[in-house]
């Protein structure tokens, strides 16, 4: 089936090629505007840094994309504010025709793209710079890597995975590997992640590259709360080991990623969180049935709740509601403990109970995305799906 498509004029499109990312932009009626090279159809992070021209041309959504999988990805929006739309088509159809220098480091199709939208040029797939951090999305996980130059990064990998974030297992033997930066990305998402540089000061790029260096072959005690990937790429970078992936703050929500569902709880502080479990499980998310069972609201230690599952934090609705303040997110939820409540996958479960703890409103996205999978398996239509989904939790979701 083919993907959906819900861009507005002035969105960006990130293409998934086999090796890279090809960046584009909407203008509507199901057009973008992008800037290619004349020996390939993209100018992403492609084979080589040298320079050639590019050219900017005006195309059909669908014969760019071709095959690949793509998305709107607006990537710099909570960075730089993005100019009106109406202002960003304008000056991409200006831009059409025009004959650019291309180079992969310094001008390419991210550049062209973010340089329309924000009346600036960036690109954050391949401006490493030694002592950089490089954060790398697995789907379910980040992985991070310390970059030391001439396309290679030292990151800290367990035994048996390619990735030590909030991986496999909550303890386990790790490794400090050398390699080069495209084996360690593969076919994922990488973006420069300097994460703590607002609230930290890194060290001399020097000193980074280094401490790195001297740490391959190293064997370490991994520790999906203590120790892992990101713990060592901040120790590098700041001289301290240090993690958000799931070092939630009181009032935080925290998504863990079983094997087939997604369950949320609240983190209240102290290694402790506030989730919804049914009974007989640890666990209240997209279960394999609708229908109603007990549930009890539970304060468990963070880790066991976890276990050795993904995890990260994420406050997946504060672009859209108010977070109520921390101190009345956390006095809710433990007040809530001990609660006997109706479970029910599409009108309250675990995700209900924390979104209402943190934003005074119970909601659910993972259950639309799920009565549209499931409407897709029987051959109904999306549309039909969302209309489906919509009813069933009492909202819609733009």
């Amino acid at each position: 089936m083919a993907q959906t498509f819900n861009g507005k004029p002035g969105d960006l499109i990130e293409i998934f090629r086999k090796d890279y990312k090809h960046w584009a932009v909407y203008i509507g009626g199901q057009m973008v505007v992008h800037f290619v090279t004349n020996v390939v159809q993209s100018s992403g992070s492609s084979a080589s840094l040298s320079s050639s021209i590019g050219k900017v041309k005006r195309e059909k959504l669908t014969d760019v994309v071709g095959n690949d999988r793509y998305q709107v990805n607006n990537l710099l929006d909570d960075k730089y504010e993005d100019r009106k739309l109406s202002i960003i088509v304008k000056e991409a159809c200006k831009m059409v025709g025009r004959e650019l220098q291309y180079n992969l480091a310094t001008y390419n199709s991210e550049h062209f793209a973010t340089e329309m939208r924000y009346g600036k040029a960036l690109s954050l797939q391949i401006n490493e710079k030694p002592g950089d951090l490089i954060e790398i999305n697995r789907g379910p996980y980040h992985h991070w890597a310390v970059y030391i130059g001439e396309n290679e990064v030292v990151h800290f990998t367990t035994d048996g995975v390619q990735s030590s974030s909030s991986s496999k297992s909550l303890s386990s033997r790790g490794e400090v590997k050398r390699e080069k930066l495209a084996d360690v990305v593969g076919i994922h998402h990488h973006i420069i992640n300097n994460l703590l540089d607002n609230s930290r000061k890194p060290r001399d790029p020097s000193v980074i590259v280094k401490e790195a260096c001297e740490k391959v072959d190293s064997k370490l005690q991994y520790d999906v709360k203590t120790y892992n990937c990101e713990h060592f790429a901040t120790e590098m970078r700041y001289g301290k080991a240090e993690s958000l992936q799931c070092n939630g703050k009181p009032g935080d929500l925290i998504e863990i990623f079983r094997k087939d569902y997604q369950h949320w709880a609240v983190y209240i502080g102290g290694n402790e969180v506030v989730h919804f479990g049914t009974e007989g499980g640890g666990s209240s998310g997209t279960s394999v049935r609708l229908s109603s069972s007990k549930g009890y609201v539970l304060c468990e230690n963070f880790a066991d709740v976890v276990g050795s599952d993904p995890c990260s934090v994420n406050n997946l609705l504060d672009d859209r509601r108010k977070p109520r303040d921390p101190s009345i997110i956390v006095k809710e939820a433990c007040a809530m403990v001990g609660r006997e409540l109706k479970y029910n996958l599409v009108t309250y479960n675990c995700e209900h109970f924390a979104t209402e703890m943190r934003y005074g409103k119970a909601e659910s996205l993972q259950v639309i995305k799920k009565l549209i999978k499931g409407a897709k398996v029987v051959g109904a239509s999306v549309v039909g799906a969302s209309a489906v989904g919509a009813s069933a939790v009492g909202a819609s979701y733009k």
